[in-house]
């Protein structure tokens, strides 16, 4: 496998925007689909629900698997009461050096292909 530098993840696939007004933040996405502008706006969304303080740690149970994960929720205050939505789940120990990040072009960093021959 190749390794892959922080280099080779900036040149590759990467979208900029600027952050939620007066932060100065600067919105990074790395995707294969610079086209789609989804991306971007969710992760706007993110640095909204951070400026704002309305994002929180919750250790929910996995209906499917029953296993307990750590996600990142959005909070929303109203009428006395907090409700959560889920944003995103951290990686644990075993989701570490899985993933590829994209080359801008379609592939990903790292991903070796295989060519077959026919004889």
């Amino acid at each position: 496998m190749t390794e892959v530098t922080t280099k080779d993840i900036t040149d590759a696939g990467e979208m900029i925007a600027e952050g939620p007004v007066d932060t100065g933040f600067k919105l990074h996405v790395f995707t294969n689909d610079k086209t789609n502008p989804i991306a971007i706006k969710q992760l706007e969304m993110v640095y909204q629900a951070v400026v704002h303080s309305r994002i929180g740690l919750m250790h929910a149970k996995n209906i499917m698997t029953g296993k307990v994960e750590t996600l990142l929720v959005g909070i929303e205050f109203e009428d006395g009461g907090v409700n959560t939505y889920p944003i995103s789940k951290l990686l644990g120990e075993e989701d570490m050096n899985i993933y590829l990040p994209p080359d801008g072009n379609g592939g990903y960093i790292g991903e070796t292909v295989e060519e077959t021959s026919v004889n």
